[in-house]
């Protein structure tokens, strides 16, 4: 029994095509055994498995920034109380001493002390002329003077709003 040349031609195509796909499946075998993909999948499961570990230091770490940037912001757009305190202190005479500040909005309000009017005096002159200069202040407003009987000193508290 003879096969015809054409069911040779067929079986030889098979066995041609057997082999070819045969071949071609060890050396796809060959360059994924020998390519870095493996080692590029277990760097990327360790990188991701690093990157949940540091998931709650990231957060923190954004949200102190956030903070941070929001301070900064405020602090921008709040006038320069340390200017205006600097501003007294070189206005006050030796003898009178601050013992109060307090920051209100846009002004500062400053209780000094001394035991010697005039030198409250010598303040308030000081003061006045900087105000109607419009140096450092824009107002002037006399809050609170008393007379303290214990230190035997007088108090003196005054607002200014700085320029």
């Amino acid at each position: 029994m003879q096969s015809s040349p054409r069911l040779r031609l067929l079986r030889k195509g098979a066995i041609l095509l057997l082999f070819s796909i045969s071949c071609a499946s060890i050396i796809l075998f060959i360059l994924i055994t020998f390519s870095p993909l493996p080692a590029l999948q277990k760097q990327e499961e360790q990188a991701i498995f690093q990157m949940t570990k540091r998931h709650t230091d990231i957060a923190k770490l954004i949200l102190v920034n956030d903070r941070l940037t929001g301070s900064s912001k405020i602090l921008a757009s709040r006038p320069d109380f340390a200017k205006a305190i600097d501003a007294i202190k070189k206005i006050m005479p030796g003898g009178v001493d601050i013992v109060a500040v307090n920051l209100i909005k846009n002004s500062v309000s400053v209780t000094v002390e001394s035991k010697s009017l005039v030198l409250i005096d010598t303040f308030f002159t000081n003061l006045i002329s900087v105000v109607n200069a419009k140096k450092d202040f824009s107002q002037l407003t006399l809050t609170n003077f008393f007379f303290h009987d214990q230190k035997d000193s007088y108090a003196v508290t005054v607002t200014v709003t700085p320029l």
